[in-house]
C-alpha cells in the first residue's frame, strides 16, 4: 500500500533582519501508520560556527533535547494532514514565535513505496548533508532543486519545466539541467565544487568560464537568464581556492546568478514565478 509522507525542516535563523536560514533537523510524519520521526543534524549545527564564530552551539543543542523529548511523547499520532500537522507542531513541539529556531514550510510526498525508515534516511541525506556524509554533486543539486520546486509548483505546472536542455551556439553546445520560460528564457545549471582536489576544482571553474564566454553576447543583450546552483567543497583545505574561484567568476561582469546552497530555498520563494 502506498504511503503519504509529510515533513518539514527545523531551521536556525541567526538574525531576523537577514533571510538566511539553515537546516538543523527534520520532522517526518507517516500518514499510513501515524509515526512521527525526528532527525537532528549535529554536524549541520556545528557547521553554523563557520558562519557565526561566536554562536553558542550548546544552547541550540539544549533546545533540540527539549524538542526530542516532546516528540518522544507523541511518537504515534493518527489521522494528521498537512493542516493539522502544522497545528500539532505549534501546540506540542515548538511554538511559532520570533525565536531563532522554527519549523519551515510543510511539504507532502504522496505515492511513496518502501520502508519508512529508509525514506527518512534518504531525505536526511538530502536536507542535512553535513551530518549524513554525502558528496554534494550535480545529482544532489538537481534532486534538491526539484524537491524545493515541488513545494511551490502545482502538479499541472510541472509540465512547464524542461530537463536537460541543450543551448547551441555556432559549433558549441551547452547543456542545462532545467529550463522554464516566463517573460524570458530561464536556464538553470548545477555546478558542484564539492571535489577532492584543487586541480579538479579549478578544472570545473575553467569549464564554467568557457561556457560563459560562449554565450557572453546573448547574456549582455538580456536574451535569457542563467542561474548556477552551486555547492562548495566539504574539505576545509580547499576553501581558499574555492573562494578565489568564485571571486573570479563574479568578476566576469555578466548578468548571471550564483545561487549558493544556503540561498536555495530563499531563491525558490522569491525568484520562481511561472
Amino acid at each position: 500500500m502506498k504511503n503519504q509522507l509529510i515533513y518539514t525542516t527545523l531551521q536556525y535563523k541567526h538574525s531576523l533582519l537577514k533571510r538566511e536560514s539553515f537546516n538543523i533537523g527534520l520532522l517526518f510524519y507517516s500518514v499510513i501508520d501515524g509515526k512521527i520521526s525526528f532527525i537532528e543534524g549535529l554536524k549541520d549545527i556545528q557547521n553554523l560556527q563557520n558562519y557565526y564564530p561566536n554562536l553558542k552551539v550548546h544552547i541550540i543543542e539544549d533546545y533540540l533535547r527539549l524538542i526530542k523529548e516532546k516528540i518522544r511523547k507523541h511518537s504515534f499520532i493518527p489521522y494528521l494532514d498537512i493542516n493539522t500537522f502544522r497545528s500539532f507542531i505549534g501546540k506540542n513541539i515548538l511554538t511559532p514565535d520570533d525565536s531563532a529556531l522554527h519549523f519551515g514550510k510543510i511539504a507532502v510526498r504522496s505515492g511513496i513505496n518502501g520502508n519508512f525508515q529508509e525514506i527518512v534516511e534518504a531525505y536526511s541525506k538530502l536536507f542535512l548533508p553535513y551530518s549524513f556524509e554525502q558528496q554534494r554533486n550535480k545529482q544532489y543539486i538537481i534532486s534538491k532543486y526539484d524537491t524545493l520546486l515541488s513545494q511551490y509548483l502545482s502538479d499541472e505546472k510541472w509540465t512547464l519545466i524542461e530537463n536537460n536542455v541543450i543551448l547551441k551556439k555556432e559549433d558549441k553546445t551547452i547543456r542545462f539541467d532545467r529550463y522554464w520560460k516566463s517573460d524570458i528564457d530561464h536556464f538553470v545549471k548545477a555546478v558542484s565544487f564539492d571535489t577532492n582536489t584543487e586541480m579538479s576544482l579549478k578544472q570545473i571553474a575553467k569549464k564554467l568560464r568557457i561556457d560563459l564566454h560562449t554565450i557572453e553576447n546573448d547574456l549582455l543583450q538580456n536574451r535569457f537568464s542563467i542561474d548556477f546552483w552551486i555547492t562548495a567543497p566539504q574539505k576545509p583545505e580547499l576553501n581558499l581556492v574555492y573562494q578565489d574561484v568564485i571571486q573570479n567568476i563574479q568578476n566576469v561582469n555578466l548578468p548571471i546568478n550564483l545561487v549558493f546552497e544556503e540561498q536555495w530555498e530563499d531563491y525558490m520563494q522569491k525568484q520562481v514565478k511561472i
